[in-house]
């Protein structure tokens, strides 16, 4: 969820600045509470920014066609992303089943 939250931010405000579009300082809060629900709710897979960041960009007042400039990129940059998230999933979920002895700790390591 980490890289997917940056990553909109980032997407949003680029393009947000590309189209030419003022972002208010006031809109900050609210961006970045919409970015977090996002991110909690979307899958883990890759291609689902573009649904997600198309909702960002219609709160920020940018057209949703200006997610064309990014396409050609955005495929190896949501590798990296979801690559990212799945590992640190993984990792939190093995560090609390761990916490709570539920991870064979002699079988994990051979």
């Amino acid at each position: 969820m980490d890289g997917f939250s940056i990553l909109l931010v980032i997407s949003g405000l680029f393009l947000a600045k590309a189209y030419g579009v003022a972002v208010p300082p006031s809109s900050f809060f609210s961006m970045g509470i919409m970015i977090i629900l996002i991110s909690l709710g979307c899958p883990g897979i890759p291609g689902v920014i573009f649904v997600c960041l198309a909702v960002v960009l219609q709160d920020l007042g940018v057209p949703i066609e200006s997610m064309g400039m990014i396409m050609g990129v955005m495929p190896i940059i949501d590798m990296t992303c979801t690559v990212t998230n799945t590992t640190g999933d993984v990792a939190a979920t093995l560090i609390i089943a761990k916490s709570e002895g539920l991870v064979d700790v002699k079988k994990f390591e051979s």
